[in-house]
């Protein structure tokens, strides 16, 4: 096993899609650590063979890097010790192509970082979720809405808070103190990155399809004046669409939680 220490010149590099990307995290047990395993679709690469694949693990201000073989030898079925890392936390993953021969440390195609989840594709009724819900390491916070470049947002609830996840999907009241404001925090997100909503990310076109469908506009106003007025009436649409007030008030008046 050898860690990536270069640093890598950026010049022309194309861009690795995440889907091509699939990741596992093993959960440390026993004299098991906490590991990722990594495999690669290359079905559509056109890199050289010597190239060298780069695997980038950051979690807040940690970082640890793999090299994973080359382009035409990878090294599959291993785990990677993150022993440096937090395994109540999901780290996000990057992979990057270097070129080892012509241009050596030039990098030739590299992904956003992102979070590896196993359910990222579509459910049993055909959509594609837009949030997922993750616990976390929070410390004493009971709840965030966590950002990668190109992973779906991740309602984040302390890991220390059992049942919080079955709530969130079915409970009324908390669903209504919760999602709202975690809606408005992925609204800002996307006003905040460059383009304003036009980025790469499939996320944030998602989100903003959402947004038309709670029937708003789902262009972005231009002008900041506008921004505050165009996020309320997405967050009034949606607690109206989901009646938040009429489910908490049955739940305040059954005298319960559910």
């Amino acid at each position: 096993m050898r860690r990536v220490t270069a640093r890598v010149n950026s010049t022309a590099r194309k861009r690795i899609q995440r889907q091509a990307v699939v990741a596992e995290f093993r959960q440390p047990e026993g004299d098991l650590p906490f590991a990722v395993s990594v495999s690669v679709d290359r079905t559509t690469w056109e890199y050289p063979e010597t190239a060298t694949i780069v695997l980038e693990v950051r979690q807040r201000a940690a970082r640890m890097r793999f090299e994973l073989g080359t382009v035409g030898a990878p090294i599959t079925d291993t785990w990677w010790p993150l022993e440096r890392l937090d395994p109540r936390v999901p780290p996000q993953i990057r992979l990057k192509v270097v070129d080892r021969d012509q241009w050596p440390g030039r990098l030739l195609a590299a992904s956003r970082f992102f979070v590896p989840i196993k359910d990222e594709g579509k459910d049993e009724d055909g959509d594609r979720p837009i949030l997922h819900i993750r616990p976390w390491g929070l410390g004493d916070e009971i709840w965030r809405v966590e950002f990668a470049d190109d992973s779906p947002p991740i309602l984040a609830y302390n890991d220390r808070l059992f049942g919080l996840k079955e709530r969130l999907q079915a409970g009324a009241l908390v669903t209504s103190l919760v999602l709202p404001m975690a809606l408005r925090a992925v609204l800002k997100e996307i006003r905040s990155r460059p383009g304003g909503g036009n980025g790469e990310a499939d996320w944030q076109g998602d989100w903003l399809r959402f947004c038309k469908w709670l029937g708003v506009s789902e262009e972005l106003p231009p002008e900041d004046s506008e921004y505050a007025d165009w996020e309320d009436k997405v967050v009034r649409a949606f607690c109206r669409k989901h009646e938040l007030v009429k489910r908490a008030n049955r739940v305040l008046d059954a005298g319960g939680w559910r």
